[in-house]
């Protein structure tokens, strides 16, 4: 069989994701003929299907040596550049395809700004194309409707999906987004309504159940959620997301034990989800048990110290001639977080003020004088 025969065949495979056998294929093809461009892509591509990007990534490059440079190449290529978390090179990649704007490129262009978080910058593109042809395009308006989801523009993304959903009420991506975009703006008793209809199509989704549970529970309906929650359990006993949602849910409905039993299974069962030790840290410092309630933070904290917006070293190098504030920054976290320097500022500043969740009061005055 000679080199594009054997090329047909494996983009074949490839088409009907049979991975394995078009990889030996295109291999052979290139033991063969190493510049052959779609053998060196379609390998690519795979790898990036297999989420081997670092692979993918050098196959790219190496095509692009040997003159690759079409539309549909420099999308693949940007798309492996974003997954390696190399924005900025996928931006100038993206440049280059500029001067033809099509619904494909704004796509990655409102994927890339939802990941620099550039908000104004996407509302000027989602203008641009609401002023041309690509406003009557469906990928490309639920893309739209995305964005304005994920910048808190919810009103618009509700209108925008419900549009979309008129045109096909057949679609389970439309009715989840638009499901997610209601809760997210508080309409909980309708975001059920469109769970509902995206189940009836997919069938078992922890996904959707996850969402419909968080729906319920704004409603105060924690009874409903969790058996929503306990449907997932019973599919994957191991599901620490959905446990760990347990577990709060127990502790809003007052079961504050019932609540750290599962804590405590999610610890027995994966030590290092960490999240379980930082959550049953909360309920032990409310509970007025700070000794084991600090022990869990304390060893929560350290095992991602990276994650610490500040340290003890950092903490020595206050101006302590200075009146000074301490606060949180955005929840319960970081006023346990903060608090731990306490000490610090007690035995080196007479002059501080803590602005700090009542609940947490109890700690102070237990630690420290008034």
């Amino acid at each position: 069989m000679n080199i594009t025969n054997q090329l047909a065949k494996a983009i074949q495979h490839c088409q009907l994701s049979q991975f394995d056998r078009a990889i030996p294929i295109l291999k052979n093809i290139l033991r063969k003929k190493p510049d052959q461009v779609e053998a060196i892509t379609n390998l690519g591509v795979i790898f990036a299907h297999q989420k081997n990007y670092k692979e993918a990534e050098r196959l790219f490059d190496q095509a692009q040596v040997f003159g690759a440079t079409d539309r549909n190449f420099l999308f693949n290529l940007i798309n492996i550049k974003i997954e390696m978390h190399k924005i900025d090179e996928a931006s100038q990649i993206l440049k280059k395809l500029d001067r033809n704007k099509d619904a494909q490129f704004y796509i990655v262009k409102l994927k890339l700004m939802r990941i620099e978080n550039k908000k104004r910058i996407a509302m000027d593109v989602i203008n641009d194309i609401l002023h041309s042809e690509g406003r009557s395009h469906y990928e490309l308006r639920f893309n739209i409707a995305y964005t304005y989801n994920y910048f808190k523009l919810y009103d618009n993304a509700i209108c925008l999906y419900k549009e979309l959903y008129k045109e096909n009420n057949h679609n389970e991506s439309i009715l989840y987004n638009l499901g997610v975009s209601l809760n997210n703006n508080h309409q909980y008793s309708e975001a059920i309504e469109y769970f509902r209809k995206a189940e009836d199509y997919v069938g078992f989704s922890s996904n959707i159940k996850k969402n419909i549970a968080i729906s319920l529970v704004h409603q105060g309906m924690y009874s409903d959620a969790l058996n929503e929650l306990k449907q997932c359990i019973a599919i994957d006993k191991t599901d620490y997301d959905c446990l760990m949602k347990i577990a709060y849910i127990l502790e809003l409905d007052g079961k504050t034990d019932q609540a750290i039993d599962i804590y405590d299974e999610v610890i027995s069962l994966e030590p290092k989800f960490y999240t379980a030790s930082q959550d049953k840290s909360y309920i032990k410092l409310k509970m007025g048990d700070f000794h084991q309630g600090w022990d869990l933070y304390r060893y929560r904290q350290y095992q991602d110290l990276k994650k610490c917006k500040i340290n003890d070293f950092e903490i020595l190098k206050i101006d302590w001639q200075k009146k000074i504030n301490i606060y949180e920054e955005q929840g319960v976290g970081d006023w346990v977080f903060h608090l731990r320097f306490l000490s610090l500022v007690e035995k080196n500043l007479h002059n501080a003020s803590v602005i700090i969740d009542k609940r947490f009061h109890p700690l102070l005055t237990d630690n420290f004088q008034e």
